[in-house]
């Protein structure tokens, strides 16, 4: 766009401005000053009884936002309610900064400017902000009537979708031109939000209390378990302590038992050994030869012993006759 149609533009937005001003029963004026100079309005609308005023501000050049907010504080220190208006093509950075608009020049002169960013309304159901778009003639009266009024627009709800060009795009606003009603919802919306929110962190907080007394809880049993188990444990060793004590005492009972027995053994081996050495025939008198005799007590007739092919013979005996001793076979002689 060239320097002119910009400046036709502006000119064209003024005076469009005026005349939507006077259709809604107010007083317009063009390039008012203040009384010292401090800032100059592009149109200046005055209310019949002249108690209440309004600037219109047509922005079309650069401007940062903190310079125009300056001269929104300017006028609000005087007690002018102020509007700017910007008639580009793409919506200024400040145009959610101060009180603002951006209008769309019509194609052909009988057709109306249409607002087309900087108004807006609630919709508590989906708790958003939500584009609206109206002609400049209606806003200017609602504007000037009070049944639209900036509002800011509270931090969770900055968010606004559009569709442009077929696609839809996110834009970020801080405050906007809407109604009360709409104020009032969205202060309704946020209240309620905060009561959920409230609501949910209370849910939380009982969760996160249950959880850490759940958890608490569970501690303590395996506290409690790990009390047990040692328990269990020390009544087991003690178990197998006495266990084992009794063990080796009957051990040691049956070793003094076995060791009892080993030296009665002991004991009767040795008896049993000196009987046997008592009896043994080794101990008895020794005979001579091979060959034993028989033999007669030496008196009248006898003739002594003669060889035999007995090796001993016993001694005399009572029962044997004249008190001879017996041998194992009997002499030639008795034969």
């Amino acid at each position: 766009m060239h320097v002119k149609d910009h400046a036709d533009n502006n000119l064209r937005g003024k005076l469009e401005m005026a005349g939507a001003i006077r259709a809604a029963g107010w007083f317009a004026a063009l390039e008012v000053p203040a009384e010292d100079g401090s800032w100059r309005a592009d149109v200046m609308a005055s209310s019949a009884d002249g108690s209440q005023r309004m600037a219109w501000e047509a922005q079309l050049s650069q401007i940062t936002v903190d310079d125009i907010a300056d001269r929104t504080d300017r006028y609000a220190d005087e007690g002018i309610r102020v509007c700017w208006v910007h008639p580009g093509a793409r919506p200024p950075r400040w145009i959610s900064a101060v009180p603002a608009i951006r209008v769309r020049a019509p194609k052909e002169r009988e057709q109306p400017w249409v607002m087309d960013d900087g108004l807006a309304g609630f919709v508590y159901r989906s708790g958003r902000w939500e584009f609206r778009e109206e002609t400049l003639e209606r806003f200017v009266r609602w504007a000037l009537e009070g049944q639209l009024v900036p509002a800011e627009v509270l931090r969770r709800y900055r968010r606004a979708y559009r569709v442009v060009d077929g696609e839809q795009r996110q834009f970020k606003r801080d405050q906007w031109w809407t109604s009360k009603r709409s104020i009032a919802d969205q202060d309704k919306h946020e209240a309620m939000r905060q009561r959920q929110e409230a609501a949910r962190a209370e849910r939380e907080a009982r969760q996160q209390e249950q959880e850490e007394a759940a958890e608490q809880r569970r501690k303590e049993l395996e506290e409690q378990e790990r009390v047990r188990k040692a328990e269990e444990d020390e009544r087991r060793r003690l178990q197998r302590e006495e266990e084992h004590r009794v063990f080796m005492e009957q051990m040691r009972q049956r070793w003094a038992e076995e060791e009892a027995r080993r030296e009665r053994e002991r004991v009767e081996r040795e008896a049993h050994l000196a009987r046997e050495k008592r009896t043994s025939p080794v101990n008895r008198p020794s005979v001579r030869s091979k060959s034993a005799r028989t033999c007669r007590p030496r008196g009248r007739g006898g003739v002594g012993c003669r060889r035999s092919s007995r090796p001993s013979c016993s001694p005399p005996s009572p029962s044997t006759p004249g008190g001879r001793r017996t041998c194992g076979w009997r002499s030639r002689r008795s034969r």
